[in-house]
């Protein structure tokens, strides 16, 4: 795991899942994001994502190639 200010790294080593199975990461952070946060769905570009609490948990679900971030929109800097 890497972190450092601004970033915290990841990292999940999974060697065997049975057919069907599904793995998710589910992030909880004090961060004011509004709901708001990106994923990039092809490894090549993000995509704004909206976190819809009237849904169903897994619609607020999406597929993640290799990275998701997201922005602390209170302007408070939490090293303070």
């Amino acid at each position: 795991m890497f972190s450092s200010r601004d970033t915290v790294e990841i990292v999940h080593i999974i060697n065997k899942i049975d057919i069907g199975s599904e793995i998710i990461s589910r992030i909880d952070t004090n961060l004011k994001t509004g709901g708001l946060y990106y994923t990039d769905k092809t490894g090549y570009e993000s995509h704004k994502r909206i976190t819809n609490s009237t849904l169903p948990i897994p619609a607020n679900y999406y597929p993640l190639v290799n990275s998701v971030y997201l922005k602390d929109e209170s302007g408070d800097d939490p090293k303070r």
